[in-house]
């Protein structure tokens, strides 16, 4: 159950900033780069709990980090400084 919600969680949070400005991710120099590089992550995020390489308490603890980031890009603006964390998240995650 807790899998459940967690990948309905990340893919509530990817759609909900793709419906902002979806596009296909690039540079990140707009609110369509920054929508697409959080759908690539959570959708690579689902992927590798689906296949077993993360348990659901650690997919739980990325979303978290993910929704942060959000939450402070969501303040900021800042489709850059956005990518930017979502790139850290990725690489400590091993996605």
């Amino acid at each position: 159950m807790k899998r459940l919600v967690t990948a309905a969680g990340i893919i509530g949070l990817g759609l909900f900033l793709a419906a902002c400005d979806g596009s296909a991710a690039g540079s990140c120099s707009s609110a369509q780069n920054a929508a697409a590089r959080v759908t690539l992550l959570t959708d690579d995020l689902k992927n590798a709990q689906s296949a077993g390489k993360v348990d659901a308490m650690e997919a739980g603890r990325i979303a978290a980090q993910i929704m942060a980031a959000g939450s402070e890009y969501g303040v900021e603006k800042d489709h850059r400084s956005y990518c930017a964390a979502l790139d850290k998240i990725r690489m400590a995650a091993g996605l």
